[in-house]
């Protein structure tokens, strides 16, 4: 489809895992579920449906923590998608690339 993606890590234990790391001077304080980190997530599930796995690791450098003592914060999160939900943030990628003319349309 012409897109290039790039993991961060694998890692293999008990399960082949995809590894992502980011930083950010965004604050942990409201969890990283929170909308602003959905791009995260977006990234995490469509390269996990490429290399057909479920699973994946999250690690997250929160350089101001949660603001309240400005101290960095390194956190981690394993996590498992469903196929169901890989499946259908390719599609909604794939649909919003086309969109934008960023990917060709299907023939």
């Amino acid at each position: 489809a012409g897109v290039i993606y790039s993991p961060d890590h694998f890692l293999f234990n008990g399960v082949f895992r995809l590894g992502e790391f980011k930083a950010t001077w965004l604050s942990c304080a409201k969890g990283v579920r929170h909308p602003k980190f959905d791009k995260w997530w977006t990234q995490m599930k469509v390269y996990c449906y490429h290399l057909d796995t479920v699973y994946a690791r999250l690690y997250a450098l929160f350089m101001v923590g949660d603001y309240t003592d400005m101290s960095p914060q390194l956190l981690s999160w394993d996590v498992e998608f469903s196929r169901k939900e890989t499946s259908e943030e390719w599609q909604t990628l794939l649909r919003h690339g086309r969109k934008k003319g960023m990917i060709p349309n299907a023939d």
